[in-house]
C-alpha cells in the first residue's frame, strides 16, 4: 500500500512541478499565446514521435503486435461510421 502511495506521489509530483513552471513562465510573461502554439506543434509534430520510437517501439513484439491487430480495424470502422453519419447529415440538411 505505501509502494502504490509514494508510486502515485511520484507521478504527481512531476505532473505539479511541469504545471507550475508553466504557470511562472506565463505570469512572467514569458509564455504567452504564440509561445504556447509553438510549444504545442513541436511536440505534436517532433517531440511525441520520438517518444514512440524510444520508448514504446523497443517494447513491441510479432506477439504484441498481433493482438493489436484490431486496433487498425477498430480505426477504420470508426472513421468510416463518422464520415457515413456526417455525409448522411449533409444530405439530410440541405435544401
Amino acid at each position: 500500500m505505501l509502494s502504490a502511495l509514494a508510486g502515485s506521489a511520484k507521478a504527481v509530483s512531476k505532473v505539479v512541478l511541469i504545471c507550475a513552471g508553466g504557470a511562472y513562465l506565463e505570469k512572467a510573461g514569458i509564455f504567452n499565446k504564440e509561445m504556447r502554439k509553438g510549444v504545442s506543434d513541436a511536440f505534436i509534430k517532433l517531440l511525441l514521435p520520438c517518444l514512440l520510437f524510444t520508448r514504446i517501439l523497443p517494447n513491441m513484439s510479432m506477439e504484441t503486435l498481433s493482438s493489436f491487430a484490431w486496433l487498425a480495424f477498430a480505426n477504420l470502422v470508426y472513421v468510416s461510421l463518422g464520415f457515413a453519419i456526417g455525409t448522411g447529415s449533409v444530405l439530410l440538411t440541405q435544401p
